[in-house]
């Protein structure tokens, strides 16, 4: 029977990267335990960007301005807005004031989105009826801060050996003497291999 792969937790993906950047525990460390463990929580949340491994969909209701209430604790990224299932085009305040000043009270069928204020949404134009809208997002992972603490569920499992090279490439992006540019970028570049990103594209549909 093959062994089974069980979810790594904090303590193993220390020991994981400490190991890979020549880092051993056994003498005195170049990093700190909250920078190592602070680059695993980012490698962690850049797996769930690249990946949208944790995308999830949510439907809001609009207030009479077109607004509604952002995921603000629970998301890292604002992925798309549909409208009647048609997905809505992202703007900003600044592009709608310079095509309308009156583009916040324009009524109609919505066409574009925007985050608002950084708490809110809002569609524009803003309908009369049917009010509900589609959030899109990717939900932030499980922050892990004790040793015990195991690697967020919505990354699978084989993927858990791969952590350590994104760890790696936000370490030694930190500035000190150890910062090491093209060290960074290798290590960025064959974690995107690993989990199978080649090279990650610009996604314009995305707020953060």
């Amino acid at each position: 029977m093959a062994n089974q792969i069980a979810a790594k937790n904090l303590s193993q993906l220390i020991e994981e990267t400490r190991l890979l950047i020549g880092d051993s525990s056994d003498v005195s460390n170049t990093w700190s335990q909250d920078d190592v463990v602070s680059g695993i929580n980012y490698a962690i949340q850049t797996y769930c960007r690249l990946t949208n491994c944790n995308y999830v969909e949510e439907t809001r209701v609009i207030d009479d301005y077109g607004k509604t209430s952002a995921p603000v604790n629970d998301y890292l990224t604002l992925e798309r807005c549909k409208y009647n299932s048609k997905i809505l085009l992202l703007t900003s305040k600044q592009e709608e004031e310079m095509k309308n000043p009156q583009w916040e009270t324009k009524i109609g069928t919505p066409l574009r989105w925007l985050v608002y204020d950084g708490k809110s949404i809002k569609v524009t134009p803003y309908p009369t009826s049917n009010k509900n809208i589609t959030l899109g997002y990717v939900k932030n992972p499980l922050i892990m801060s004790l040793l015990a603490d195991t690697v967020d569920s919505s990354i699978p499992l084989p993927h858990h050996i791969y952590i350590k090279y994104a760890a790696a490439s936000w370490l030694f992006m930190i500035d000190g003497d150890k910062q090491d540019i093209e060290q960074s970028l290798m290590y960025m570049q064959l974690f995107n291999q690993f989990i199978g990103i080649q090279t990650p594209q610009p996604n314009t549909r995305r707020a953060e």
